[in-house]
């Protein structure tokens, strides 16, 4: 199956022309760029793609890779967490 080409100017088309991933990461990227804060849940590729936007973030991980990340994300001075046990039942903060 081969990529559809989006019409010219269509947001997707960011140069290479081919709709994909690519695409989508750029816009995620252009949104960070633009953020005050990024809220995630400490996943890889949004914690880098906020550090590399150079966006303090606040990670709320749910398990134990988001978990790692978000530590290793406060320990280089990019953001905070909120850890499961520092939640209330209701998912907040304060529990």
């Amino acid at each position: 199956m081969r990529a559809r080409r989006p019409a010219p100017g269509a947001a997707a088309d960011r140069g290479g022309g081919v709709v994909g991933t690519k695409g989508v990461a750029a816009r995620v990227f252009d949104a960070m760029t633009q953020a005050d804060l990024v809220i995630t849940h400490a996943s890889l590729g949004t914690v880098t793609a906020a550090a590399l936007a150079g966006k303090p973030q606040l990670g709320l991980p749910n398990h134990m890779e988001q978990l790692m990340t978000g530590r290793r994300m406060v320990e280089q001075g990019l953001g905070l967490i909120i850890e499961l046990d520092q939640r209330s039942p209701n998912g907040r903060a304060g529990g």
